[in-house]
């Protein structure tokens, strides 16, 4: 399973499900990330990190107001998609303890 892959090197951050699932929807840029999540740029960063390191979310460019017409952003992979379903069990369980 790629969760028990995932966590043999390391633990999942805290707030990755949040992460995975909001890139599952569309591609936000780190900043659209942080402001709806409320993240710390060190722990979002850590996140991202973990994403992509395992292959679940990559960077892609899209384009934007900006003065170039385009920002980096993250989206999920074919990897990523499969394991968003899992992160979403997670969220509904942790909503059950609370």
């Amino acid at each position: 399973m790629l969760v028990t892959a995932m966590t043999n090197t390391r633990e999942i951050p805290v707030h990755t499900s949040k992460v995975i699932i909001e890139l599952s929807k569309k591609p936000n840029s780190f900043n659209q990330l942080q402001n709806k999540h409320t993240l710390s740029p060190s722990t979002l960063s850590r996140i991202l990190k973990f994403l992509r390191s395992n292959g679940c979310i990559e960077v892609v460019i899209i384009k934007s107001d900006t003065r170039d017409g385009m920002k980096k952003a993250y989206n999920v992979t074919g990897m990523g998609k499969k394991v968003v379903p899992l992160f979403k069990r997670l969220e509904d369980t942790e909503g059950m303890i609370k």
